[in-house]
């Protein structure tokens, strides 16, 4: 009888171990991400996902998958991409499949026998899960190292778990709470507000930075849930009750790997790790839109919309109204990586018209018709882009942009033998 009681214990056991082992395996944990280097020599662009067609919805293989409205792009240590679209969450696999994770398409892009459906009606801002969950992104996304994805909304932060469920991290969702977009508090994230966050980038240490557009603030949500200020935070030193200035919105965020900021508000900023003045890289705060490459403070951006940071300390810039991918060494000199510049007239023939298709937020394009950048694949240097909205590195120092106005996935590499 003991005898058979050991073994039935010992029985126990192995198995027991047996089913851990199993399940770690099945479930490893994400490998930290580590910035690499874009690689010297030439560069070519070419296209990883999408079609440089019309805005339209489809998953399935990379090259056969149709996108709208491309605003945000973050990748996971496994390799996986993740976009933040018109109205869903969606993820190009290392695999190359393109799958929808969150949200719902367009209606008009959701064709049933009966007609339109109402499925993917722009209900913006429910939570739920998968594709039950309603959202409308309006700007960048940012991938965590545990796979959480994380987005912006109108007044809100939004997080999509690596489970599928959508949740509202901070801030007020659309439907229902126009009426508290300003109030700029601080706090835990539930009872935060924020006024159209614009720019969103996810820390090693789990903490979150939002540039903050209508507070005119880059702001700091800890792993704890606390929302406060980036220490030594710039702002004009005109106040805007005086009606003689104004204050400059954080355009882009990112994070190196030591851990300092970077961001884009009217010109780009080193913010230190662990607190201290910020050290101006390049361009000006008069935040006069142009095209010019150097070092200092006659270096010119375009509404850029994106950053991402290398191994050591390389900036790279989407320069959205430029149709550009610029650099930014550490001592602050800026040069072309990718893509053809725009001509820029102040009121080219057409200009209202173009304002209305490609820039119904803004009157300053800065482009004129014929020239708001195209689509070309090929050597980096004659390469077109139309609107680049984010990019990201991958491994190798490889660069991943979200081509918007093209509703594809470029990648930018070094060019084969």
């Amino acid at each position: 009888m003991n005898y058979l009681l050991v073994g039935l214990l010992v029985l126990t056991l192995a198995a027991t171990l047996l089913l851990g082992n199993h399940r770690a395996r099945a479930q490893p944990p994400a490998p930290a991400i580590t910035p690499a280097r874009v690689p010297s020599g030439p560069l070519v662009v070419s296209t990883l996902a999408g079609h440089p067609l019309p805005d339209s919805y489809g998953d399935g293989p990379r090259l056969a998958a149709w996108f709208s409205s491309l605003r945000g792009l973050g990748l996971d240590a496994h390799g996986n991409l993740y976009v933040a679209s018109s109205s869903e969450i969606r993820q190009v696999t290392a695999a190359g499949q393109v799958r929808t994770l969150a949200g719902s398409p367009p209606a008009q892009y959701v064709l049933l026998r009966n007609g339109f459906t109402t499925y993917g009606d722009n209900n913006p801002s429910i939570d739920g899960r998968g594709l039950g969950a309603r959202m409308l992104p309006s700007g960048p996304l940012a991938v965590a190292p545990d796979g959480t994805v994380y987005f912006t909304e109108t007044n809100a932060v939004r997080r999509l778990s690596p489970q599928g469920e959508v949740t509202t991290l901070g801030g007020a969702m659309w439907a229902g709470k126009a009426d508290v977009p300003g109030d700029h508090k601080g706090g835990l994230t539930g009872r935060a507000r924020f006024d159209q966050p614009t720019a969103l980038v996810a820390a090693p240490d789990g903490s979150l930075y939002v540039g903050d557009r209508e507070g005119h603030a880059v702001r700091r949500i800890s792993p704890r849930g606390q929302v406060g200020r980036l220490s030594g935070e710039w702002k004009s030193p005109i106040s805007p009750l005086s009606n003689e200035g104004r204050y400059i919105s954080a355009s882009a965020v990112a994070v190196g790997p030591d851990g300092a900021v970077y961001v884009l508000q009217g010109a780009l900023r080193r913010y230190p790790a662990g607190g201290g003045p910020p050290v101006v890289l390049a361009g000006s705060d008069e935040n006069d839109p142009g095209y010019v490459d150097g070092r200092g403070a006659a270096v010119r951006f375009n509404r850029p919309a994106g950053l991402c940071v290398d191994a050591d300390g390389t900036v790279y810039v989407a320069d959205r109204g430029n149709h550009l991918i610029r650099r930014a060494s550490p001592d602050g000199e800026v040069t072309t990586v990718a893509g053809q510049p725009g001509v820029h007239p102040l009121h080219p023939a057409g200009f209202e018209d173009v304002l209305q298709r490609y820039c119904p937020d803004d009157n300053q394009s800065g482009v004129a018709p014929g020239q708001l950048g195209d689509y070309h694949d090929g050597p980096a240097v004659e390469a077109h882009f139309n609107h680049p909205a984010a990019v990201a590195q991958g491994p190798g120092g490889t660069l991943y942009v979200a081509d918007q106005d093209n509703n594809c996935i470029r990648v930018i590499q070094p060019a084969r033998p």
